[in-house]
Parts: structure tokens; C-alpha cells; sequence
């Protein structure tokens, strides 16, 4: 296996668009998917990568296959096990000479730099997030220190 690179979308403007309804309620729209709805990526072989995007708000990444052949829109939270992840997005690998080993470096490294810009304290806030796989390696890797 050669040495896997994170690239950074320099053009990907993927916020969803939100429309507050009421005080209490909000609509979050889909933006245009395609190619190149892609924050950050890993390339493992041919036309296939692992790569991140905004789901719903600007630290709400989701991680899946670039080509989803089998099952379109199948991804998980950047904050989710990477083991968890690699299990649920399996499905799409599309190639065989794509290892699982593969798949979990590259998860790993697209956690790794989410979490490198993450606020602080942008996991205090969110209680959706508050058991999650990133929450708990930032607080270990911040009690390291």
C-alpha cells in the first residue's frame, strides 16, 4: 500500500442552505450533490476515494465512498469509530485491491484533520456529539498534553 494523501477541496462551498420557518423550526436544504461535493479526500485506488462533506452545519461532516455504486448516499457521522464507519460504508468499496487497512487510514486521517480545526469546545456544545468517537479522542489527545 503507497502512502495515502489528504486532499482539500479548495472550491467546495458545501453549506446547506437553512430557512428558518419559525423561531422553533428550521428547513435544511440538500445543495446540488455531484463530483465535486467534497470538503476533503483520500484517494485509494483508480476513481475510488474516501471522502468527507458537510452534512447539516459547518462541523457536521459526513465520511463515505466517492462512487456509490451499490447504495447512494451511504455515509456516517466523521465522529462516528472508524471501524463503524469502514462497516457501514463497505458496500460501496467498489475494488478489491482496496484493503480495509486502506479504508481506516484514510477514515483516520480525515478525523484527524477535522478535529485539528475543531473549536475547543465545539464538542461541550453539542449533546447530539457528547459520546462520540471524536469527542473522546480530543479529550484524551487534550489530557495528553
Amino acid at each position: 500500500m503507497g502512502k495515502l494523501i489528504l486532499e482539500i477541496n479548495e472550491k467546495y462551498k458545501g453549506l446547506s442552505p437553512i430557512i428558518q420557518i419559525s423561531k422553533d423550526t428550521a428547513l435544511i436544504l440538500t445543495p446540488p450533490i455531484n463530483k465535486d461535493y467534497w470538503a476533503f479526500r483520500v484517494k485509494l485506488h483508480k476513481d475510488q476515494a474516501i471522502l468527507a462533506f458537510t452534512k447539516f452545519g459547518p462541523l457536521c461532516f459526513g465520511i463515505g465512498f466517492a462512487i456509490e455504486d451499490e447504495d447512494w448516499n451511504t455515509n456516517l457521522l466523521y465522529s462516528n469509530n472508524p471501524e463503524r464507519i469502514y462497516s457501514h460504508i463497505l458496500e460501496n468499496k467498489k475494488y478489491d485491491e482496496i484493503t480495509k487497512e486502506m479504508c481506516i487510514e484514510a477514515i483516520i486521517l480525515i478525523q484527524k484533520y477535522i478535529m485539528s480545526f475543531l473549536p475547543e469546545n465545539e464538542c461541550d456544545r453539542c449533546g447530539f456529539h457528547r459520546n462520540c468517537y471524536t469527542y473522546i479522542k480530543y479529550r484524551e489527545n487534550a489530557e495528553a498534553k
